[in-house]
């Protein structure tokens, strides 16, 4: 990415973003176990960033750039309540033993052959 480019974007996002708030709740398919909807997030100031200007290899840098910055303090990061809440469920599965596990790599290919 183009020096000036970066340090513009990083300078907009550091100095310009502000506390986020969750626009709405997660839901979660009971039946399927799985998230259909998470919370939605919203900078209280816009940021405006040149992207149909920008490669994918500079939008990519620009997003290895802001997470870098956002885990040098990872408890200013709160977890939703919801995490805790699907955390407490699989260690109840684990602990009443109805919990099913698999290998990673089949796992894995299980997940590509879904995404194809």
């Amino acid at each position: 990415m183009q020096n000036w480019l970066k340090t513009t974007i990083l300078a907009g996002l550091t100095s310009k973003l502000a506390t986020v708030l969750p626009l709405e709740k997660h839901q979660i398919d009971a039946t399927a176990k799985r998230i259909i909807s998470a919370p939605l997030y919203t900078a209280v100031m816009s940021i405006k960033l040149p992207l149909n200007e920008m490669t994918v290899q500079e939008k990519l840098a620009a997003m290895e750039s802001l997470w870098e910055d956002l885990s040098r303090s990872p408890e200013a990061i709160e977890s939703p309540a919801w995490h805790k809440d699907i955390l407490d469920q699989r260690q109840q599965r684990i602990a009443d033993g109805t919990a099913q596990f698999e290998d990673w790599e089949k796992a894995k290919a299980k997940i590509r052959e879904k995404v194809r």
